[in-house]
């Protein structure tokens, strides 16, 4: 009897340890994220357009990936009058799809961080460039100019800025005017 119990255990723990197992990483999501999505999740984040994304955002595509968020969570989505919220979309996502298919590391954390960055350095560039940072409805009065240089504009998203932080609208140091490195 012995001998039978001792076979069967030789036998059965390799074939048992083949299979996926969600007590094994403690993530049965994780378990199930197959390689596409992984693949998928990784496209989107890093390689593709900011617009693109939304689309597929909105379509939820594809349906194996989590596409919930919550926003700019503690912070404004349009400080000063930059509109962040794509990318804080897009932040969220890399989180939360990491964290489900178990490869939230600090690595991956920072590669998702330095993303969002440099999805906040695009919305900042093509406000700069357009000249309309400011130039809303009720923000410049009658015969006021935007501001024609970068220098300009950034001591005037500053001054936006420093006035949101006093009004309470802004919670940390997180937003500036600092010109964006574009890197390629």
């Amino acid at each position: 009897m012995r001998f039978a119990a001792a076979t069967t255990t030789f036998l059965l723990t390799p074939a048992a340890l083949a299979f996926p197992s969600p007590w094994r990483s403690g993530n049965p999501i994780a378990e199930r994220a197959t390689a596409q999505d992984r693949e998928v999740t990784d496209r989107y984040l890093f390689d593709t357009a900011l617009s693109d994304f939304l689309d597929k955002s909105r379509a939820k595509d594809p349906a194996t990936l989590d596409w919930t968020n919550d926003g700019c969570s503690l912070s404004p989505d349009k400080p000063a009058g930059f509109d962040f919220l794509s990318g804080c979309i897009r932040h969220d996502f890399g989180y939360r799809n990491y964290k489900a298919q178990g490869r939230f590391t600090l690595s991956a954390k920072k590669k998702i961080d330095d993303q969002f960055q440099k999805d906040k350095a695009a919305v900042y560039a093509a406000v700069v460039r357009s000249g309309t940072f400011g130039a809303g409805p009720g923000k410049r009065g009658e015969g006021e100019e935007t501001p024609r240089t970068l220098e300009e504009a950034v001591a005037e998203c500053n001054k936006a800025l420093e006035g949101a932080r006093r009004e309470g609208l802004l919670l940390g140091p997180e937003y500036d005017c600092t010109p964006p490195v574009l890197v390629d």
